[in-house]
């Protein structure tokens, strides 16, 4: 069953801290385009609004919207046989080359040592 954005997003605000299991390819894609939405809109206002309290507030929201990123992105490795700790190569800027490969590969069709096939 396909999921919806908002149902995606549900999805993965509910597993706000959850690095364990797996997450589907439309559950990471859909969090990961609402994490740049908000992204860029926290810095547009922040460009018409320049004090410090909105900077403040730009680095908390950023910091809240950002751990579920994460943690959805150990689920969707996890979903294609890799661990979480695979998201640190995108320290190195080369990284995010096979990263990204990665996280739009197809879910592996049998469970893993990471749980269950996903429907």
């Amino acid at each position: 069953m396909k999921q919806t954005f908002f149902q995606s997003l549900k999805i993965c605000l509910k597993k706000y801290v959850t690095f364990s299991g797996r997450a589907s390819r439309t559950e990471f894609w859909h969090y990961y385009v609402f994490w740049l939405i908000i992204g860029l809109a926290l810095s547009s206002s922040v460009r018409i609004n320049q004090s410090i309290e909105s900077e403040m507030l730009r680095l908390i929201i950023n910091i809240i919207i950002t751990i579920p990123l994460f943690a959805v992105g150990s689920r969707r490795l996890h979903d294609i046989g890799k661990s979480g700790w695979w998201q640190l190569i995108q320290l190195s800027i080369i990284g995010y080359i096979p990263l990204i490969y990665w996280l739009a590969k197809p879910s592996v069709k049998e469970s893993n040592i990471y749980g269950e096939i996903l429907e």
